[in-house]
């Protein structure tokens, strides 16, 4: 793990208490290494505190959709590529809630943009060399989400 390991936690945590919360479906730190399969749909959010952060979650369309059945009730089939990228950014937007929650007392100028979504399978982040970067696959046996936090 890279980035800050305390930090690198703290974002690896709150994504995977951010998927079981809404959707019930338990997930865990897979692989440290690049997935770019997994690039698809990604949900961006800035962070602005003493730090500044960028936080992408990556995955495939129809992972997210299982994520959004699970949330909604939906059948799978029946959830639109909409409804996928709602979810993705909801997933970016509690994930980043959830860090906030955990740096709050330490960082009171801690603050969050609106989660946006970046489409396409040839994403490519290129950061410069001092940059710190967290990137990590998180899933399980049926999903895979892409986390990737840079400094």
């Amino acid at each position: 793990m890279d980035l800050n390991d305390d930090l690198g936690y703290i974002f690896s945590d709150a994504l995977i208490k951010a998927v079981s919360t809404v959707s019930g479906i338990l997930i865990d730190v897979v692989s440290e290494e690049r997935n770019d399969e997994l690039e698809e749909i990604t949900g961006v959010m800035f962070i602005s505190s003493i730090r500044n952060l960028m936080l992408f979650i990556s995955a495939k369309e129809s992972d997210i959709k299982v994520i959004s059945s699970f949330m909604t009730g939906t059948p799978e089939a029946d959830i639109t590529t909409e409804e996928a990228e709602d979810t993705l950014c909801e997933l970016a937007n509690i994930t980043s809630s959830g860090v906030k929650l955990r740096v709050h007392d330490e960082d009171r100028r801690f603050s969050i943009s609106m989660p946006f979504i970046i489409k396409g399978k040839d994403m490519m982040i290129s950061t410069k060399q001092r940059a710190r970067v967290l990137s990590q696959v998180i899933g399980n046996d049926e999903i895979s989400l892409k986390l990737v936090v840079i400094d």
